[in-house]
């Protein structure tokens, strides 16, 4: 592996582990969390499916921008825990090595046209984040998150898109995004396209998915193609007839659901971010089936539609929080037949397991190792309806 150099990478103590001992260590995790609620069955858990890569694996990086004022130099990291400090990630061993030169070049560019980043302390300042996302070898999508959109400022900010997209013709698009507000948000709720294309395709297996640069997507795409094939081999088997309806539930951008499910399926995507249901609702524009539907809102205002739906297979990818309290009431009430839970957080996992044990039952629990060299890990649980 090549040897980290930032010093996030030097200050986890990931860094220095053998990747076996990680892969032990987030396994037992599943297990205790899952043993901790009182399940009245406790399933077993295998072990971890280790990431294709080890490093060079994250695909998406939200940077913060930062002066260092004793070198002059342009930062663009990550808040240290705790501080305003930023940890400065022009390399990261975590990151797809493509977006490095892009990196670099952005903050040339911010020195070079004497634009001033943000400064969360005195809510002074233009350019807070930026955002880098690499779809594959040829293309790379881009965002910077700024206070507002005016002036010279945003000159400066057009003339830089225009630089970085004729030197680095793999960014296939450049957003901009205003946030004027303090606080931990990154995004505001008004972007506006500087170069190129809105939305570019991936394809995760063989449907294409519109992204754009600030819409959610797992960061470690080969990894996560291996968990909707593990998905669609479970759906198939489950399948006893051509046409199923399928709810794909904390949706995002369609991925999962439009992957693993067949064109004569029935599909309802709902999504809460506002940012992401734009490239949702243009992935089943272009679907083509005859029976699809994108729901934009959030979950707990989104359940009439779903009771009116009545699916027979339910596939939830909630945030780190899990589900909402009302989706698990829906559940049990709507009772589909297969419910497949994919989590990114062992304890609210565990926790919503417990609440959903009286009307199904575990069948499979397998983590996959998304994010090597850090605590995360993802959990597939495949669930079926009691008898």
């Amino acid at each position: 592996m090549t040897q980290p150099r930032c010093q996030h990478c030097q200050d986890s103590e990931w860094y220095h582990r053998p990747y076996g001992e990680e892969l032990a260590w987030k396994q037992s995790r599943v297990h205790d969390c899952l043993s901790q609620v009182g399940l009245s069955v406790m399933p077993d858990i295998p072990s971890v499916i280790a990431s294709p890569q080890e490093s060079g694996y994250r695909a998406t990086a939200k940077l913060a921008f930062g002066f260092d004022k004793a070198t002059g130099q342009v930062l663009l990291g990550i808040y240290k825990p705790g501080t305003h400090e930023i940890v400065d990630l022009e390399w990261c061993s975590e990151h797809n090595p493509a977006m490095q030169p892009v990196i670099h070049r952005v903050k040339e560019l911010v020195l070079e046209l004497g634009l001033p980043v943000y400064n969360e302390i005195r809510h002074k300042g233009f350019l807070r984040y930026f955002f880098l996302r690499v779809l594959d070898e040829e293309r790379m999508m881009a965002a910077f998150v700024t206070v507002h959109n005016e002036g010279e400022w945003q000159k400066k900010l057009l003339t830089m898109a225009k630089r970085l997209a004729a030197e680095f013709p793999t960014l296939r698009g450049i957003d901009q995004n205003m946030n004027p507000d303090r606080g931990n948000r990154i995004l505001g709720y008004h972007s506006e396209l500087l170069h190129g294309q809105l939305y570019s395709p991936v394809y995760f297996l063989e449907k294409a998915i519109p992204v754009s640069a600030n819409s959610f997507m797992q960061v470690n795409l080969a990894q996560f193609k291996n968990i909707l094939q593990l998905m669609r081999e479970r759906l198939d088997a489950f399948r006893t007839e051509a046409s199923l309806r399928v709810a794909d539930i904390y949706a995002g951008t369609g991925a999962i659901g439009r992957s693993i499910t067949r064109d004569t399926d029935s599909l309802m995507m709902i999504e809460g971010d506002r940012h992401t249901q734009s490239p949702m609702v243009e992935g089943a524009r272009q679907d083509g089936r005859d029976e699809i539907s994108a729901v934009g809102g959030m979950i707990e205002d989104s359940l009439i539609s779903l009771e009116l739906f009545e699916p027979e297979v339910a596939i939830v990818n909630p945030p780190r929080k899990g589900l909402a309290s009302e989706l698990i009431g829906d559940l049990k009430v709507l009772k589909p037949r297969l419910l497949m839970y994919l989590s990114c957080n062992p304890e609210t996992l565990a926790r919503d397991l417990k609440l959903l044990q009286s009307h199904f039952r575990i069948e499979r629990v397998q983590p996959f190792d998304m994010m090597p060299r850090t605590e995360h890990v993802e959990t597939l649980c495949v669930l079926e309806l009691m008898d």
